[in-house]
């Protein structure tokens, strides 16, 4: 009952971290800045970015909540006792199904709540403590590069197993986004049905969920947030 207002942070955290982005783009971190029209030379700390750091370290952590949320949804698709389906997703007995991924699921969540772990207040003053901070701004994209990578392949995960939960059920009635996106996975990754390897398929779909007519719904949604 919390994904709406979770996944409405993550969307908020999204645009505010975009903005940032736009916004240290189009600055001149130049130091001095020159005032043509005053004919000044200006001492100023533009090339401080910890407007966009704070802003990435949101976004971290609002991602790392998201994440939280799919490890716990794909635990509980695999549950009969909180789903109704098969354990691990098998109709088979005496087969493993999507047993193993809850390891490979718990490794992504732990990671990604550890590169969501707020880099920014660290600092140490150098040159003789004349440059006496530092925004981290480095830093902080080069973890959350990290955490995106980590939950592209646990979004990649839920979707594999959701559509496996799909057709496992004996009457399922999806709505029509839910249907085309099920149409989308099935038309690139098949029903697992005897155990195999799962590396493959989630591959692919972490491969397909960067494409654009993947992103189309998602760019409208947060353009209209």
């Amino acid at each position: 009952r919390c994904v709406a207002p979770v996944l409405a942070c993550v969307c908020h955290a999204w645009l505010n971290a975009r903005a940032a982005v736009e916004l240290e783009l189009n600055s001149a971190d130049d130091n001095p800045g020159l005032l043509a029209e005053s004919e000044q030379v200006l001492a100023n700390a533009n090339f401080d970015a910890t407007h966009l750091a704070l802003a990435l370290e949101s976004l971290g952590l609002a991602l790392a909540r998201h994440a939280a949320c799919s490890g716990e949804r794909i635990m509980k698709l695999m549950s009969p006792a909180a789903s109704g389906l098969p354990r691990f997703l098998t109709r088979h007995a005496g087969q493993t199904g999507f047993a193993t991924l809850q390891k490979t699921v718990s490794a992504l969540v732990s990671d990604i709540a550890h590169h969501a772990q707020p880099l920014s207040p660290l600092t140490m003053p150098v040159a003789d403590r004349i440059e006496d901070y530092a925004s981290q701004a480095m830093g902080v994209v080069a973890k959350t590069t990290r955490l995106l990578e980590s939950l592209r392949y646990l979004v990649a995960i839920e979707l594999l197993v959701a559509a496996q939960a799909l057709d496992l059920q004996a009457s399922p009635r999806p709505g029509r986004y839910a249907t085309a996106l099920h149409d989308k996975i099935r038309a690139r990754v098949a029903p697992l049905d005897e155990d195999r390897a799962s590396a493959g398929d989630i591959s692919v779909l972490a491969d397909a969920i960067m494409q654009p007519e993947w992103l189309t719904g998602q760019a409208v949604l947060l353009e209209t947030s």
